[in-house]
């Protein structure tokens, strides 16, 4: 799934390849407004699934309607990140589940944060997600 266009365009973003040796300073997933311009910044060592869902994260803070200012609280910088990342990875749900021709009656968590290279501290916020999605009461996670 090529997502890189699509989101570019939707979160009106440019989105800038870097090599970290190269520019230490710069974060992956960065975001920076110059001149009225939006630049997300992406390591280049990336894979596709890593791009897509640093894209996807920043997809989901325009969905919530985030803004980032330097007067936010720790806490409230906290709570738009846990948003932004519940949306990519119900994103990534629902594409693991697009693969199915029928619900599934379980879901093995460990592999779906595997194969979208999640890291394993999102396995019980995907878990949640799952099991909203399936609202069966017999789904086994």
């Amino acid at each position: 799934m090529e997502l890189s266009d699509d989101i570019s365009l939707e979160i009106e973003a440019t989105i800038i390849y870097f090599d970290k040796e190269e520019y230490k300073f710069l974060r992956d997933g960065m975001k920076v407004t110059s001149r009225g311009q939006n630049f997300i910044f992406i390591e280049i060592t990336n894979s596709s699934k890593q791009t897509g869902n640093i894209l996807l994260h920043e997809q989901g803070h325009c969905y919530y309607g985030h803004t980032h200012l330097s007067c936010h609280s720790w806490g409230w910088s906290n709570k738009q990140e846990h948003e932004a990342n519940m949306y990519m990875i119900e994103q990534r749900a629902e594409e693991w589940l697009s693969d199915y021709d029928w619900l599934p009656t379980s879901v093995d968590i460990e592999a779906f944060l595997k194969h979208f290279e999640l890291e394993h501290k999102h396995y019980n916020d995907a878990y949640n997600i799952f099991k909203r999605i399936l609202t069966q009461d017999d789904i086994a996670l």
